[in-house]
């Protein structure tokens, strides 16, 4: 059962329509008491754009450095937002069934999204880091408790007809 952890609104500008490509996510365990190693909390990421998902990847994907596991994570079906509208993005994560008892006390993660990849109607590709979003979450994914925070990235190279 996946669990919302993360949630943004992307807005794309009066310009014109804009096609999400990918969402490169991390999840940080700077500060984590127990273990390190994200595939003890955590089997697999999604990404949904409103109700639709449009995005997963396995943990095993992800690759650390530091103590930091990022992925960015393609994106295909229905990823247009239209000109002036503003679409809900957010980051799941399904946990694995059998957390053991000394990981969960005092352990917490943080969950980022470091950039959000989109072609504009003139098929030029950014990737706006621009608002870095950050949901500091304790080790609740295996009790299903995460809650969502909304941040915001506002996206402004976009043109018509995406």
């Amino acid at each position: 059962n996946d669990v919302k952890v993360l949630g943004i609104d992307i807005e794309a500008s009066s310009d014109g329509d804009i096609a999400l490509k990918s969402v490169k996510v991390s999840f940080d365990s700077t500060g984590n008491t127990g273990s390190d190693n994200l595939d003890d909390y955590i089997d697999s990421v999604s990404v949904m754009l409103g109700s639709t998902e449009v995005g997963s990847a396995d943990v095993s994907d992800f690759t650390e450095s530091s103590g930091v596991f990022s992925k960015s994570i393609t994106l295909s079906g229905a990823t247009t937002i239209r000109a002036e509208e503003v679409a809900k993005l957010y980051i799941l994560v399904s946990a694995v069934g059998n957390i053991d008892s000394g990981d969960i006390s005092g352990d917490s993660w943080t969950v980022d999204i470091d950039n959000v990849r989109f072609v504009d109607g003139g098929g030029v590709t950014t990737t706006d880091a621009g608002g870095r979003c950050r949901k500091y979450i304790a080790v609740h994914i295996g009790s299903r408790r995460a809650s969502e925070l909304s941040g915001t990235f506002a996206v402004h190279e976009a043109r018509q007809g995406v």
